[in-house]
């Protein structure tokens, strides 16, 4: 799907971009911020007016684990209140996205082509990035980033780093499937029902119903109550809405129509179907 992921800076995007599978990293924009604070600023800027997940990663500064989950739930919070229907994630790296390369030490040995000891390991995981420092600053005026992004080309080093808790996050994150249109079958009565309640609704609060849809549309001709009676109602969803997120969007919003119009029988009879990859249709 199309997503964004926000870094605060260049070497974090380089690496995760190159850690990212083709067919994900393909439909992902890479932006990066100067920093933590514009990084932040960046990422509820986009979710608000491209309308598109968003993903954004920081360093945590700090291995204390509850300040982490604190200052992560925070940001997510500020993400939500900037677009409440579209998704969006945080992850904090702890303490720096430099521990990517330190997933095990013979990875981090064929990456930095120095013994990494144990010692070496454990200090690794506080302060990875001044270990990368003292492993690679004698390069002649490298850009020691930079050559990191080169050494982890091999197949095998990227398996592992891959392995990285941020990147199996990211790459769930990415993978799960947008849906454009979703079609609701059953009783004609209450399809009927749907189509007239939900874009009236819109229209008269100027809301996206239950968070997600965007406009409704049906098909007639089946047998039903009414001067046209409908066979299916499809919903159009705003983009950035996932299979997981829309079944119990759209349950909610039908359920609302059934305590509107006062049809919770018909309600129970309402199934819900959505265009799998293949063209074929599957219940949500």
């Amino acid at each position: 799907m199309q997503a964004y992921v926000v870094t605060e800076g260049e070497h974090d995007a380089r690496l995760l971009e190159k850690l990212l599978p083709d067919d994900l990293s393909a439909n992902i924009k890479f932006v990066v911020g100067k920093g933590t604070y514009s990084a932040e600023s960046l990422a509820r800027s986009i979710v608000s007016t491209r309308r598109l997940p968003v993903f954004l990663v920081l360093d945590a500064d700090t291995s204390d684990e509850r300040a982490v989950l604190e200052r992560r739930e925070l940001l997510r919070e500020l993400l939500r209140q900037a677009a409440p229907s579209i998704r969006s994630d945080v992850f904090l790296a702890v303490p720096e996205i430099e521990t990517i390369y330190f997933t095990d030490p013979s990875t981090a040995e064929a990456i930095t082509g120095s013994t990494i000891t144990k010692p070496m390991f454990e200090a690794a995981k506080f302060r990875p990035k001044k270990v990368l420092v003292d492993l690679l600053g004698h390069l002649n005026g490298g850009n020691i980033q930079q050559e990191l992004i080169a050494r982890i080309d091999d197949p095998a080093i990227l398996d592992q780093l891959r392995k990285h808790p941020l990147v199996q996050e990211l790459y769930e994150f990415l993978s799960l499937r947008e849906l454009k249109d979703v079609t609701a079958k059953g009783p004609a009565t209450f399809l009927d029902a749907i189509f007239e309640v939900i874009p009236n609704y819109r229209r008269e609060r100027g809301l996206y119903y239950a968070g997600i849809i965007e406009n409704v549309g049906r098909s007639s001709g089946g047998a039903g109550q009414g001067p046209h009676p409908t066979d299916a109602v499809f919903f159009h969803l705003r983009d950035g809405i996932d299979l997981s997120d829309a079944k119990p969007l759209l349950n909610l919003a039908l359920d609302k129509v059934a305590v509107e119009r006062n049809m919770k029988q018909e309600r129970q009879k309402i199934k819900l179907f959505y265009e799998d990859e293949t063209g074929q249709d599957q219940e949500l």
